[in-house]
């Protein structure tokens, strides 16, 4: 190509779930070792985090508040509000089996 072009991205599905507080068991089975729920003590920084989530992009472990989203993209976890979930992500139909 030797003239200039215009591009978007490429529509890429994801997995997600969100967490509700109480399906930690859900949360195990879709991130493994990558969620775990966090012991009301060990809630001085965020006392509104009731779980966390070890990211990929980062290496580093996101506190998870009611509602938020954990999204899979392909091997990647990364942790989105319900706001920044919804503009970033519609359903969409699930792949055949």
């Amino acid at each position: 190509m030797t003239t200039p072009a215009r591009f978007r991205p490429r529509v890429i599905d994801v997995d997600a779930i969100q967490w509700t507080g109480t399906n930690a068991t859900a949360l195990t089975e879709f991130a493994g070792e990558r969620f775990a729920e966090t012991a009301p003590e060990d809630r001085a920084d965020d006392p509104d985090s009731t779980a966390a989530l070890l990211e990929t992009e980062h290496d580093a472990w996101f506190d998870l508040h009611v509602g938020d989203w954990v999204v899979r993209r392909c091997s990647t976890f990364e942790v989105l509000g319900e706001e920044e979930f919804a503009d970033r992500y519609e359903p969409a139909p699930l792949p055949a089996a």
